[in-house]
C-alpha cells in the first residue's frame, strides 16, 4: 500500500512538473514572437502592436494583423 502511494505521489510530482516546463515555454514563446514583431516593425519603419497573440502593423492609420500584409505584397 505505501508503495502505491509513493508512485501516485512521484507520478504527481513528475506531472506538474511538466506542466510548469510547459508553461515556461509558452511564455518564452510568445516573448520571442513579440520581440520579432517589434523588429519586423522596425525594418518596415512603422509601429507594431502585439495582441492576443497576433502582430499588428500600422499603416495608414490602421493597425493590420501582419499576415494580411503578407497577402497584400505577394
Amino acid at each position: 500500500m505505501k508503495k502505491i502511494f509513493l508512485y501516485v505521489i512521484i507520478s504527481l510530482f513528475l506531472l506538474l512538473l511538466l506542466v510548469f516546463i510547459l508553461m515556461y515555454f509558452e511564455a518564452g514563446n510568445s516573448r520571442y514572437e513579440k520581440r520579432q514583431c517589434e523588429v519586423i516593425a522596425k525594418n518596415m519603419n512603422t509601429v507594431s502592436k502585439y495582441e492576443d497573440g497576433i502582430c499588428f502593423l500600422k499603416m495608414n492609420d490602421i493597425y493590420i494583423p501582419k499576415d494580411m500584409i503578407k497577402e497584400m505584397f505577394l
